[in-house]
């Protein structure tokens, strides 16, 4: 019997740029986590006093939480288990290696212990950028920044922070060193960059301020109050020009909006309206660019001028589409504002030198946002060449468009055919809340906009098995497309808050959104079960191929309170429950709505019919289709949950979720929304059964 040869990963690994390209080596998604013993920690609470050691002049809090020891990566499935079990049921990678099974030729991203390695954020009376050291020379081959750009940084810390004119002083403490900057702008391209790329690293190495800098910083160190104080400043201060300070303030803007959940901030806390600055600023530059240019020949130079101002703008744009759909809030900038060329591809984009670029360089230039919105509804095609940043963009659209249609229909006189002859409106307007599905200009819309959704994600299938089985984050983006498309969101949270502790909802509006919401599952069926379908794999991404990214939250939680709703309130068969399961399948029952199409041509082949679907693993379309038919005659089954259709499946739905999103600790917003869902868990149990 082989015993199973444990490799500890060490710093050198880390550093190392081979260990990262190799094809079994994915990215971690616990960003500063991967430092082992030596990691470094910007700590809020400097609170506690100590003896002055020379690194530092105020003292580290003892009370900071053990650093995780052992292998760097644990394996999920060797937890818990005995050494003697794991090598008698160790795989080898081909079936030829003698054991009865194989290892998944399928890629996922490697991920860490989930032990705490920050402390818990405390009140204190002042700020502080402690840190531990991390040695120096390990970091030789991460991101390096001029000297020059660490002074002014230094420079501004001690003018801004430590000696504040205007402001609470910090407690006196040294900025990390250079080797520790340089591990966080490592950080932020490798980790950060591909959610939201709109920096270019070597234009942003030009930049002779400061503000960029300590933006970039911030990202991957978002969590630390006095970091976020620290730019604030910074931001106030700076002097830099566009369109660098713009890009400074669209990072802070991230940071701001997704370290909370908006209904527990004012509105004026929430950053929103400077990206309406931040877009109107990067268009008018781009526009600048193109007249100033004319007709001469481009050159790599003065595309990467033009191009980061699209970036920039699309990027503002982007944020501020993400924010009004995770919080169905109404979205600053719609698609009138988006009139510029979609974003260039990543290969593009990458281009490393003239020669490459005019290789790369297309035969025209892409278009603008409603454009492509017209190409994919209308042509139902989507460009191959066109990049991820754009095909996320374009999902946005679609939900925007949408958006707009719903309101356009939620309008009451809509309904109303104008006559001279005077009328009573409360006779002849239909009843509010105005049930969408039942107006057939939104119903085709929304069938329009899932089979644009499916040309992306057809595309996205092509993208995940060229890569070995790994799923790329746009994947994400098309699974919650559906979830907010499909289903009452707004509904389920207002409920979900009300049952909370209220945030001012009365009881009336409660009992308004549980109709609406069980008028969803039960007559709005089919597309209650195709959204149930997405729900559950955003819960299969986010566990395997996770960037911690500050959209993965919302995404999770909205998709928690979807498939809870679903499972208590879908109409469903006695057969569906796990009770009266067997080794046979169910034979059909009838049909539970009169407008239930027979099916098709499979069950009149005489083809067997699925009893059973997993909600929260990639399925084949053909099974997709057929739960949204006969899904109430099915069983639908999640890891850790068995079938949502029993009674207690909606509540075990509910404590993945919270498990799932304790896993997501590089963003505040994530733990409120871990907060919000346990308490909403816990308030669902008193909850009478429907």
């Amino acid at each position: 019997m082989n015993a199973i040869a444990h490799h500890e990963t060490t710093l050198d690994d880390i550093f190392n740029p081979k260990f990262w390209e190799s094809s079994n080596v994915l990215e971690n998604t616990n960003w500063l986590a991967a430092l082992g013993d030596d990691y470094f920690d910007f700590d809020t609470g400097m609170s506690a006093q100590g003896p002055v050691t020379p690194w530092c002049s105020t003292a580290i809090p003892e009370n900071l939480p053990p650093t995780p020891k052992g292998p760097l990566f644990a394996t999920p499935t060797s937890a818990g288990l005995p050494q003697a079990a794991l090598e008698d049921h160790q795989n080898g990678e081909f079936y030829v290696d003698g054991q009865p099974t194989r290892l998944p030729h399928v890629k996922r991203r490697r991920t860490t212990s989930s032990a705490p390695i920050f402390a818990t954020e405390k009140q204190h009376s002042g700020f502080s950028l402690a840190w531990r050291p991390v040695n120096a020379e390990k970091t030789a081959d991460l991101i390096s920044i001029r000297r020059e750009t660490f002074e002014a940084i230094a420079s501004s810390y001690e003018r801004l922070c430590l000696n504040p004119t205007h402001a609470l002083p910090f407690l006196a403490c040294r900025l990390p060193p250079l080797a520790q900057v340089e591990v966080a702008l490592h950080c932020y391209w490798k980790y950060f960059d591909p959610v939201l790329p709109f920096l270019h690293p070597e234009l942003a190495s030009r930049s002779e301020g400061c503000t960029l800098v300590l933006a970039i910083m911030q990202a991957p160190t978002q969590y630390i109050a006095s970091w976020d104080e620290f730019l604030r400043r910074s931001l106030h201060d700076s002097d830099d020009a566009a369109p660098v300070l713009a890009q400074a303030t669209l990072l802070h803007c991230v940071i701001e909006m997704y370290k909370d959940v908006p209904w527990s901030r004012p509105e004026n806390e929430l950053s929103v309206p400077q990206l309406v600055t931040i877009f109107e600023e990067a268009k008018s530059a781009y526009e600048g660019c193109h007249d100033t240019e004319g007709e001469r020949e481009q050159t790599r130079a003065s595309w990467l001028n033009r191009e980061q101002y699209v970036r920039l703008a699309y990027g503002a744009w982007l944020l501020d589409a993400m924010f009004a759909c995770h919080y169905h809030r109404a979205p600053r900038l719609s698609l009138e504002h988006a009139t510029l060329p979609l974003p260039s591809s990543e290969a593009l984009w990458h281009t490393k030198d003239e020669g490459e670029w005019r290789r790369e360089e297309p035969h025209s230039s892409p278009p603008s946002l409603s454009v492509a919105l017209q190409e994919l509804y209308i042509d139902k095609k989507f460009p191959q060449d066109r990049g991820e940043f754009a095909r996320v963009i374009v999902i946005y659209g679609l939900y925007q468009h949408l958006w707009t249609v719903s309101r356009y229909c939620e309008n009451p006189l809509l309904t109303w055919n104008p006559i001279a002859k005077p009328q009573a409106s409360l006779d002849v307007l239909p009843k509010q809340p105005i049930w969408l599905p039942s107006i057939p200009a939104f119903a085709r819309w929304q069938n329009s906009t899932c089979d644009a959704l499916d040309v992306l994600h057809w595309q996205a299938n092509a993208t995940i098995g060229r890569a070995s089985g790994l799923e790329h984050p746009t994947v994400l983006h098309l699974h919650f497309a559906r979830v907010v498309m499909l289903a009452p969101c707004f509904n389920l949270v207002r409920l979900a808050r009300y049952m909370c502790g209220g945030y001012g909802i009365d009881k009336a509006t409660s009992e308004q959104d549980t109709n609406q919401i069980r008028r969803w599952a039960v007559q709005h069926q089919y597309k209650a079960r195709l959204a149930a379908i997405h729900a559950g794999v955003v819960f299969w991404h986010v566990r395997k191929y996770s960037h911690d990214a500050f959209y993965e939250a919302p995404s999770v939680a909205l998709a928690s309170l979807l498939l809870w709703a679903f499972g208590t309130y879908a109409a469903k068969t006695p057969n569906t429950t796990t009770a009266r399961s067997s080794s046979r399948p169910p034979s059909p029952e009838p049909s539970l709505h009169t407008d239930e199409a027979p099916d098709d041509a499979q069950e009149a082949q005489g083809d067997p019919v699925c009893s059973i679907i997993l909600l929260d693993r990639p399925t084949d379309d053909e099974l997709v289709q057929q739960f949204i038919k006969r899904g109430h005659e099915m069983q639908a089954h999640m890891t850790g949950v068995g079938n949502l259709y029993d009674d207690e499946g909606p509540q075990r739905v509910l404590g993945q979720a919270t498990k799932l999103l304790s896993t997501l600790t590089c963003w505040g917003v994530s733990t409120r929304w871990l907060q919000f869902i346990q308490k909403f868990s816990e308030k669902a149990k008193c909850r009478p059964c429907e």
